[in-house]
């Protein structure tokens, strides 16, 4: 089950109903959800899994899961020929983002946004996928929800968020799977959870201070296909 309806159904189980626990995208696990279930039921056994063991608040896994069984960086990964290698283009922009205020461990959101959603910066988007990747199956990630929805625009293509209905949002990631739609732009909803191995093509079109979600948003890329050699990311 969702850790979401496990933790709002939990009163239907007993604390010892399982004596193995499996918690995928572990890294969550001090958040409030995570801790009440994992606090409610009693097993003899808990295994947390992750492929972004870095906390964005700096909280250590080890405190919750006291042991690391087994540990595969991305790196390792691409030698185990596991994932494919990454090759990175660097596209210089005039945008300046010294002023930007910075909230904890991320970039104040209106700053940031009014930084970077600017027309000239969207279209030399637009224009680097066409010169270098057009028709590659490709995913844009995009500061806000009117970000995605501008670049969409843009690329005469599809926007995904959270803020879509659950029916809508999967219809379009069934077309992109399909390779009826060749980019996606999305904001903040691709990052963990979605297994997508046909995407060739990332564009990393909002900045980030957080090692984590530039790893997961690699990570949505970086899956084995056939014919696929590499991850092209901007």
């Amino acid at each position: 089950g969702s850790i979401q309806s496990v933790a709002a159904n939990i009163g239907i189980f007993a604390p010892d109903d399982f004596g193995y626990l499996v918690i995928d995208e572990c890294h969550h696990g001090t958040a409030e959800t995570y801790r009440k279930i994992m606090s409610y039921f009693n097993p003899s056994f808990t295994l947390g899994l992750t492929a972004t063991p870095e906390r964005t608040d700096g909280e250590d896994l080890l405190d919750i899961f006291k042991n690391v069984a087994h540990k595969l960086d991305l790196k390792t990964a691409v030698e185990l020929d596991t994932l494919v290698p990454v090759r990175c283009i660097r596209i210089a922009t005039n945008i300046d983002l010294r002023d930007v205020r910075i909230n904890g461990f991320q970039y104040n959101a209106l700053d940031l946004e009014s930084k970077i959603q600017i027309p000239g910066r969207n279209q030399l988007i637009v224009d680097t996928y066409c010169e270098y990747v057009k028709s590659r199956p490709t995913v844009v990630f995009c500061m806000s929800v009117r970000h995605a929805q501008e670049m969409a625009g843009l690329f005469q293509a599809e926007a995904v968020s959270g803020s879509m209905k659950t029916s809508e949002r999967n219809e379009l990631l069934a077309k992109f799977a399909k390779g009826e739609l060749k980019v996606l732009c999305a904001c903040d909803l691709l990052n963990e959870g979605w297994d997508s191995p046909h995407t060739q093509v990332l564009f990393m079109a909002r900045p980030t201070m957080s090692k984590t979600i530039y790893m997961q948003q690699l990570g949505r890329g970086m899956r084995k296909s056939e014919g696929k050699d590499h991850l092209m990311v901007f």
